[in-house]
């Protein structure tokens, strides 16, 4: 046991302290699948905004219902957050110096809602049971986990964006908690380029909309001032790929 322990990374032990249950665990699987197209809908997936979504009844079930699953999460993800604060493995990175650019690989909020679901989707059913707070909550905990970071998200991810080789292979696609990454290859650098830019968006209709349900006209029109340069770099983005694409062949 103890040799086995030895070869696991730090964030491997607080994990093994933090999670509940396999993430390939057939209970995981079969749950998480059930919230997704049930429950909170894949708002991630759809090609039309969110008023669209949202007025869409084959996304969701009825209003009950999804307040009781966004319970359910809440209780998960607050359960995962009290073993990781209390987990007796944790030590301090040797490798964070001020200064420093030698850290470990970012793989997302060691805690989480624990089932296989993105941020948007969670964040976009507490919109629709008008629990704007949550929304927000789950909104940063998205971009915690997709780009590194919520502070000021939309400006870095405007930024950054179009650095896709160097994206790719540090961010995490939802919120279990569990740290799941990007693969490393070609095809999927570009792939995640773009899916970021379509996400970027999206987060900006779901932070604005969350805004103006708690009343908050001024920060709602500072997230919608930032939607212009995520605008562009997508459609850099999108230009770039085809470009390749078209190299390719």
């Amino acid at each position: 046991s103890f040799g086995r322990n030895a070869k696991k990374s730090v964030r491997d032990l607080v994990n093994e302290d933090t999670m509940i249950g396999s993430r390939s665990g057939c209970a995981n699987i079969a749950l998480s699948n059930c919230f997704r197209r049930h429950l909170i809908g894949s708002f991630h997936d759809y090609s039309a905004d969110i008023d669209s979504f949202l007025s869409n009844k084959e996304y969701f079930a009825s209003s009950n219902a999804t307040a009781v699953a966004l319970d359910t999460l809440d209780l998960l993800r607050n359960e995962t957050q009290r073993r990781f604060l209390r987990s007796t493995c944790h030590e301090r990175n040797p490798n964070v110096n001020k200064g420093s650019r030698n850290t470990t690989l970012w793989k997302g909020v060691p805690f989480g809602i624990i089932l296989q679901l993105d941020g948007l989707d969670v964040a976009a059913a507490c919109l629709r049971v008008k629990r704007f707070a949550s929304g927000l909550f789950y909104a940063n905990f998205f971009a915690d986990n997709r780009f590194g970071g919520s502070g000021e998200c939309l400006r870095a991810i405007a930024s950054t964006l179009s650095e896709a080789e160097e994206k790719a292979s540090i961010l995490c696609y939802d919120i279990s908690g569990y740290g799941i990454e990007y693969g490393n290859d070609d095809n999927s650098i570009e792939v995640a380029a773009v899916t970021d830019a379509k996400h970027a968006m999206k987060l900006v209709e779901l932070l604005r909309k969350c805004f103006l349900g708690l009343q908050e006209a001024d920060a709602a029109n500072g997230i919608e001032a930032d939607a212009p340069a995520i605008l562009f770099s997508q459609n850099s983005i999108n230009g770039n790929v085809v470009s390749t694409m078209t190299n390719a062949t």
